[in-house]
């Protein structure tokens, strides 16, 4: 009887020591989020930190602007009652930090890394641009907060110090973020909570952001999808009524090793699969001819076709297309306000599946002697309808849809592209002729002066003056008491082609002539525009 009692414990034993060794490889195969600071759990709306993890000096040697590496941890944790779309976060950062990785986020102005974030960035989420609720989750934590990890230089705060940013809120509107609070040295913590005054047309069943508006928009719209490539249509609108583009380049990051295969409405700059061929896309494609492919850079830049290819079979065929890298202002012409492309993509493992659909990140759009373009990351919105081609009354709805907004920016100290002099006569009665008249020229393919149309009522209402691409502004607010030699005679601003031109600081003067404000009778200025060309 003990003998059969031994037996039965040395069974369980053996029994409970299996059980326990063939769960181990599970337990151990679980990856989980790290949990939330404590103080999260007194905040109901976005939670975000701010943690300085570690730091080592680097080289050279300079006690005027010493380098320093840094590691930290930005977490945004979503403990609202509503989906956070799109989340966006600000870092205040104050020591001319140079940003070298962040995962889980891109920089929301489209800058590639490693740059310069000194001045403080926004970053936005991706791959996981949205988070979701404690509620509709059961308290996932993969899936309610991300944690992006930031490696970078900062300069001048050595040990014991620590280089924490001015400050961190988030970014998205409808929210108030109070000061940050210091949890110990090295941490920062802020609970923002949605803004009651703050009025939105979107709903919470709202299954995607409604379209933004900008100076220049990029829609990217996936029109077929397969497990290993799908077909994206590319449309950029002009919405600015100054700005113009010449001879536009378009630049992207693939983030998931992806390539373009084929093209039609536009071209890259530079026509190579070398990186394919010796990189991980050649392994995978064994039996795909690379001598097809048009890029394989991670960055790749697209350039528009010539007028030529338009109804080329092969490159042109696409409505908008070809157009020479010229997109003019909808106030100009609204027909060609736009440019569409369209491209093949093939996609990397583990990302063959046709529901598997990631658009590029770090958007870049510039031309010659166009302002300056800052995009922001691509927010998924409804998917787009065209027209059937069929010619059907009805409409095709795209896969899915991203939209890039970009609207024009100065950097600043940056010089103007378009500075203007003032030239003026004075005199004491009107000028009776123009022999000092000095008359301006437009610059060949520069001189774009719509004629006069016709307005909505011709038989009573006046024609509607043609527009042009140069605005001269002037001050009204002395009016009637005008002192036009002090200045009110002259623009207060002059814009080109969209982009702010430089003002003289100083007016012109004629200290022979001059008995009064009010005493001036005509004054014939001269402005001229002078262009400089930046590439």
């Amino acid at each position: 009887m003990a003998l059969n009692q031994s037996y039965d414990l040395f069974f369980i034993f053996i029994f409970n020591l299996s059980l326990l060794f063939s769960l181990l490889p599970f337990s151990f195969s679980q990856t989980v989020a790290d949990a939330p600071s404590p103080a999260a759990d007194t905040c109901n709306g976005i939670f975000l930190s701010y943690a300085y993890t570690s730091g080592t000096k680097l080289k050279p040697t300079d006690p005027k602007h010493q380098p320093y590496r840094f590691e930290s941890v930005l977490t945004v944790l979503n403990n609202g009652d509503e989906k956070l779309k799109s989340w966006r976060a600000f870092v205040g950062f104050k020591n001319d930090e140079y940003l070298v990785s962040a995962s889980n986020a891109v920089l929301a102005d489209g800058t590639s890394l490693p740059t310069n974030v000194g001045n403080g960035t926004i970053f936005a989420g991706y791959p996981m641009t949205d988070l979701k609720t404690a509620i509709e989750t059961a308290g996932d934590l993969n899936q309610i907060q991300v944690q992006v990890k930031l490696l970078g230089t900062q300069f001048g705060v050595a040990a014991p110090g620590v280089p924490l940013p001015e400050t961190i809120h988030l970014a998205n509107d409808g929210f108030l973020c109070p000061k940050p609070s210091l949890q110990g040295k090295s941490e920062m913590q802020v609970c923002c909570t949605k803004d009651p005054k703050f009025k939105t047309n979107v709903t919470v069943e709202d299954e995607f952001l409604p379209r933004q508006s900008g100076d220049l928009t990029i829609m990217y719209d996936v029109t077929r999808t397969y497990d290993s490539n799908y077909w994206a249509q590319v449309t950029i609108s002009n919405h600015n009524p100054l700005g113009r583009l010449d001879n536009w380049k378009l630049s992207f990051d693939w983030m998931r090793d992806e390539f373009i295969y084929t093209m039609k409405g536009a071209y890259p700059y530079v026509v190579d699969s070398s990186d394919c061929i010796f990189g991980p896309q050649g392994q995978h494609y064994r039996d795909l001819d690379f001598g097809n492919v048009l890029n394989c850079e991670r960055r790749p830049t697209i350039i528009d076709l010539p007028l030529t290819k338009a109804n080329d079979t092969t490159m042109g065929m696409i409505p908008k297309c070809c157009r020479n890298g010229t997109i003019l202002p909808p106030t100009m012409d609204p027909s060609k306000s736009s440019s569409v492309f369209q491209m093949q993509v093939f996609k990397m493992p583990p990302d063959l599946n046709r529901s598997e659909l990631s658009p590029p990140q770090n958007w870049k759009i510039n031309g010659t002697l166009n302002p300056n373009y800052k995009c922001g990351p691509p927010v998924r919105v409804s998917p787009s309808q065209f027209p059937d081609p069929s010619g059907l009354p009805s409409n095709t709805t795209v896969v899915a849809s991203w939209q890039v907004v970009c609207n024009i920016t100065r950097p600043k100290n940056a010089s103007p592209k378009c500075c203007v002099s003032f030239s003026a006569y004075f005199n004491e009665s009107v000028l009776n002729g123009v022999n000092n008249t000095i008359f301006m020229q437009g610059l060949p393919g520069l001189n774009y002066i719509v004629a006069e149309t016709d307005a909505a009522n011709p038989q009573k209402d006046p024609r509607v003056p043609g527009k042009q691409q140069t605005v001269i502004s002037f001050t009204k607010k002395t009016t009637p008491s005008i002192n036009i030699a002090a200045g009110d005679g002259f623009p207060s601003k002059v814009f080109f082609n969209g982009e702010e031109c430089a003002l003289p600081s100083m007016l012109p003067t004629n200290s022979g002539n001059r008995k009064g404000s009010t005493t001036v009778i005509s004054i014939l200025i001269a402005v001229l525009v002078f262009m400089l060309v930046q590439q």
